[in-house]
Formats: C-alpha cells, sequence, structure tokens
C-alpha cells in the first residue's frame, strides 16, 4: 500500500512542475507580444508571421503539459485528504450507488463531496473542473472526447483553449479550492499562498486576458497583411508595364 505521503510528494511535484510548464507558455506570449508591437517594413511580415505562429506553438504545448501535470496534482491531493479521513470516506460513500468503495467516485464527485462536507464553497473548483479538467484534459487524455459522431476523422479537439490566460485562470481556480480545503483539514496556507506559488514558478500574481494576445489570429494578420501588399505591388507592375 502506497503510504499517504507519497501521495502529497506527487502533489508537490506535479504541481510546482505544472506551474513550470506555465511559465514557458507565459514565456512564449510575451516575446510574441514583444514581436508584435515592433514597427516593420511590410516585407518583413511573413518572417514576423512565421515566429509568432512558432511561439503559439510553444505556447500550446506548454499549456498541454502544464494542464496534464497541474491536474495530477489535484487528485493526489484529493486522495490524499480522503485517505486521512475516514468521516469523508463514508459521507462520499453514502452518496454512490451500487455501495461503491470512495475511490470509485469520480474526480470532480470526490472534490465536490469532501468540500460540501467541509463546509466549503464549490465555485472555485466547480470552475477549475470545467475549464481545466473537462474542457482541456479531457481532450488531451480521452480520444473520445477528440472526436465527433461516427466518423473518426471528423476532429472536435480545439486547440483555441489551450492559451496562456485561459489555463492560468483554471490553475488559479484549483488552487483557491485546495486551500480551502487544506485549511478546512488542519493544513492551513499562507493568506498570499497563490502569490508564492507564482513567485517560485515564476508567473505573474494576476492576470488581465486582453493584455495577453492571440498568437494566431496575430500570425495570421501578419501573413494577410504581406499577401496582400504583395499583390498591391504586383497590380502596380502590371499597370507600369501595359
Amino acid at each position: 500500500m502506497v503510504p499517504p505521503e507519497y501521495d502529497f510528494d506527487i502533489a508537490k511535484f506535479c504541481g510546482l512542475k505544472g506551474g513550470e510548464m506555465l511559465s514557458h507558455a507565459y514565456q512564449a506570449v510575451c516575446e510574441g507580444k514583444q514581436l508584435i508591437e515592433y514597427n516593420y517594413n511590410a516585407l518583413d511580415y511573413q518572417s514576423v508571421s512565421i515566429e509568432l505562429a512558432s511561439k503559439r506553438k510553444n505556447e500550446f504545448q506548454f499549456c498541454i503539459q502544464a494542464v496534464i501535470l497541474f491536474q495530477v496534482s489535484m487528485e493526489a491531493i484529493i486522495n490524499q485528504v480522503i485517505t486521512t479521513k475516514p468521516e469523508i470516506q463514508k459521507f462520499i460513500e453514502d452518496s454512490l450507488k451500487k455501495k461503491k468503495k470512495w475511490y470509485d467516485a469520480t474526480f470532480k464527485d470526490k472534490w465536490c463531496k469532501t468540500l460540501e462536507k467541509q463546509k466549503i464553497e464549490l465555485e472555485n473548483f466547480e470552475k477549475y473542473h470545467e475549464n481545466i479538467y473537462r474542457t482541456l484534459r479531457n481532450n488531451v487524455v480521452h480520444p473520445r472526447h477528440r472526436y465527433s459522431g461516427e466518423k473518426p476523422e471528423k476532429l472536435i479537439f480545439s486547440a483555441d483553449k489551450f492559451i496562456f490566460s485561459n489555463v492560468y485562470s483554471g490553475f488559479k481556480n484549483g488552487w483557491l479550492a485546495f486551500a480551502s480545503l487544506s485549511q478546512a483539514v488542519g493544513y492551513p496556507h499562507d493568506n498570499n499562498s497563490w502569490d508564492i506559488y507564482c513567485d517560485i514558478c515564476h508567473l505573474p500574481k494576476s492576470l488581465v486576458p486582453e493584455e495577453y494576445p492571440n498568437l494566431t489570429e496575430k500570425s495570421n494578420f501578419f501573413l494577410n497583411e504581406y499577401m496582400n501588399h504583395i499583390a498591391t505591388i504586383n497590380n502596380i507592375r502590371s499597370e507600369i508595364s501595359l
């Protein structure tokens, strides 16, 4: 049997690694933002578009890693808490059908029932679950969430949600749910524990989503501007040659 301390080690390791991966996504977006703000010659727009697409690819890939690692941390946390609290185990099992054990409950039920038992608001966890678990994690982990209908070639998986600002918001909701639960079971966080986490992981302590550009849209914008510029030049050359 795995000792409870081992689960908490997993939670700490994966939680910090998830933050580290998110910081790389943050760096990619910041670098992309710097590219956008520079004043270019129109003939440079194509190379700018290619560079922005590369930054977006980095952001996307690091966001995927961040989501998976942070989710592992959230699962380890709730399992650790339930393992050490028989009254929570019973509360969960009483809510399950067919007399299942607490460890048969879904990730969502484990968290929601534990928070309910501790009289903690569900809002932060529910936002985390909808954003990180349901929308992002499930689309990566479970193939059936990536396809629609009877035609497996029809992808419904979208990379649009794997952006730094969206993942950051989900992480913060998860962290706040974790902090509330820790307080209730006797392991209180510092009041500024989110800020401390951000400092450790080299992340901003707060976020205004509008300040972080959509690198895909910007890449497409520069490419279209380049194509329009080339078309204009070609039209002028055609008129001169007539």
